[in-house]
């Protein structure tokens, strides 16, 4: 028990420590005294929250918090850059900049009076004018922020937000002018394959077809996934034009197998002169960053379909391509899934359903005919 000279108050302090030689001599005891010393009552009432006689000198709580969206989306920011990967923060500071934060109105709106409404006319603009995407990201990120702000406290001691005001608005679909699955036919696929510039486009190209990877999955092989005696491929990481990244889910994570011709193409890729930095896929030797699957979809793809004289899809149809493939083929459906990436036959069944070999054509007779007819 010491006398903290505040009022003749004496303050009964537990610092955790034995009342030994040794624990007076203890480094917490003596900044314990300096305090007292320079009569420091709100850092020494800070540092025993539990003491009654110190409460005078805690710090008041402001009774309102008003911290704004744009302050509590910096806070979620910094949480981010410590809990995730960098490809996802850019991802969430891409659409805080592009399209929250220049909107004042709600940028600057305290987040306790943001409601559903205020969200929807964030994103209704963006959603009127067909940019679907663009909207289901922002109605993504303002969620994420508010998801975390539950968890946060703020000035008057309380969380931030109690609810989150997105899950009031309406969710955006997005319309998809084309059927998500139409592969490239065998004759196509050799004719975009020849038509590729010999090099890294043209394995690039090949092994999309022939691993099924995602693109992102495929820009972002290292060398070291690559196990030309085993006739694998180990899927451990991403890359996209935010870096490099985790996997989409856990079953991604997975070892595909190496069919002759993507053997071909990798060995060639591998024997490169410049091919010396981690990546597979490297610009150049002075430039061992991976070229960006999201160019190369946009500009290099979109020319090698054009010499092909094959009608435009998405770069993304080639793993589509890869799985219709081994289903005409006869594949085992759970062999199927293992080279995707799938956690079960789920995907194979609800996307892939027609393209599965052995399908029964409609019966010449009608079997109901007699038996329903009245």
């Amino acid at each position: 028990m010491m006398r903290s000279g505040v009022h003749s108050t004496r303050v009964r302090l537990y610092p955790g420590i034995r009342a030994t030689r040794d624990g007076e001599r203890s480094q917490t005891i003596k900044e314990i005294r300096k305090l007292i010393e320079m009569q420091r009552w709100a850092e020494l009432a800070e540092r025993f929250p539990k003491s009654k006689q110190l409460t005078p000198f805690r710090p008041a709580l402001s009774r309102v918090d008003a911290t704004t969206f744009r302050q509590a989306s910096d806070r979620f920011i910094a949480y981010q850059s410590n809990a995730n990967s960098e490809a996802t923060v850019n991802f969430y500071l891409t659409i805080l900049k592009s399209h929250i934060w220049p909107a004042s109105e709600f940028a600057d709106k305290p987040l306790k009076l943001i409601g559903a409404s205020d969200v929807t006319a964030l994103f209704g603009p963006l959603r009127q004018r067909g940019y679907q995407a663009q909207a289901a990201n922002v109605r993504r990120v303002v969620s994420a922020v508010f998801n975390w702000a539950r968890g946060e406290r703020g000035k008057d001691g309380e969380y931030l937000v109690m609810d989150n005001p997105v899950n009031r608005t309406k969710p955006i679909k997005i319309d998809r002018e084309e059927e998500d699955i139409d592969p490239f036919t065998s004759k196509e696929i050799q004719q975009i394959i020849h038509s590729a510039p010999p090099g890294w486009q043209r394995s690039v190209v090949i092994v999309a077809f022939g691993t099924g990877l995602r693109p992102n999955e495929n820009f972002g092989l290292k060398r070291t996934n690559v196990d030309l005696e085993a006739r694998i491929i180990r899927v451990r990481q991403t890359f996209s034009r935010f870096g490099e990244g985790g996997l989409k889910t856990p079953r991604s994570r997975r070892n595909v197998d190496i069919s002759e011709p993507v053997l071909r193409a990798l060995r060639n890729q591998l024997a490169e002169g410049h091919s010396h930095g981690p990546w597979l896929w490297p610009i150049s030797q002075l430039r061992p960053r991976p070229h960006s699957p999201q160019q190369f979809s946009s500009k290099e793809w979109p020319a090698i379909l054009k010499r092909a004289e094959v009608r435009h899809r998405e770069f993304y149809q080639c793993r589509h391509s890869f799985a219709t493939m081994l289903l005409s083929a006869g594949a085992d459906w759970r062999y199927i899934a293992d080279q995707m990436g799938h956690r079960d036959l789920t995907m194979l069944q609800k996307h892939y359903w027609k393209w599965r070999p052995g399908s029964v054509p409609k019966p010449l007779l009608d079997p109901f005919n007699d038996v329903l007819s009245i």
